[in-house]
């Protein structure tokens, strides 16, 4: 095996671990909560999630408890509740927001998220998007949401960080079932030169490696050839 035909078997296997490596980064769960007594959702959150108390990733097994989680019909208010194997409670508050103008509601908002492991209750409070009815909000980039502690009678301070990535997440109204055109996070604009950049310098580097190792093949056979013809003269 020549030189050449070493590098191209080195470029595909770095692009593959690229490609998987991508995939694993990029795995989500999905968690949809129902208006009551419908089969109709009233929010849809697609994400990869960890949280990290301290330094110590926490949360195991995440999924949707149904019995805490609050999605009347015609309700301002929806309360979405994730709870793990420990008992841990992560919840999603969304909240209709009221036109000043028209003095009715045509957007929504991610108002408030909170964690409790029955210790202690973290919450944080800053509407972290705005969308109108009928649009999804998403976020490839990753999203590190910092918590304040609220517990009152707490003596010493611990840090919880809410890392989203890959996340979309869409309430209250809907077209159909699953999630309607999304608006993106200002990071995911900011982000995307970089991976365009380095796909293109990848895949220019392997253009020019497959330009070389079929010239390299080209003159080995017209060697071999010109060989062939001076053995039978």
């Amino acid at each position: 095996i020549t030189g050449l035909e070493k590098m191209a078997v080195f470029l595909a296997y770095v692009v593959l671990l690229g490609v998987a490596g991508l995939s694993s980064s990029m795995a989500q769960s999905l968690y949809r909560l129902n208006y009551n007594n419908s089969d109709q959702p009233c929010v849809l959150v697609q994400a990869n999630i960890t949280l990290y108390l301290d330094t110590s990733a926490v949360l195991s097994g995440l999924g949707v408890n149904t019995s805490m989680s609050m999605c009347a019909n015609n309700t301002d208010k929806i309360a979405l509740v994730l709870s793990d194997t420990l008992g841990h409670l992560l919840q999603f508050l969304f909240l209709k927001v009221m036109d000043d103008n028209s003095n009715k509601s045509t957007y929504w908002t991610l108002q408030n998220v909170s964690f409790n492991n029955g210790v202690e209750h973290f919450s944080n409070n800053s509407n972290l998007f705005y969308c109108q009815y009928y649009q999804s909000f998403q976020c490839n980039s990753k999203t590190n949401i910092t918590f304040l502690n609220t517990t009152s009678n707490l003596t010493a301070q611990t840090s919880l960080t809410l890392s989203i990535a890959y996340w979309q997440v869409q309430a209250f109204k809907f077209t159909n079932q699953t999630f309607d055109a999304a608006r993106y996070c200002v990071n995911d604009y900011k982000s995307s030169v970089v991976p365009v950049i380095v796909g293109a310098a990848m895949a220019g580097l392997i253009v020019v490696v497959l330009i070389a190792y079929v010239i390299s093949q080209m003159r080995n056979w017209r060697s071999q050839r010109g060989t062939s013809s001076y053995g039978r003269l």
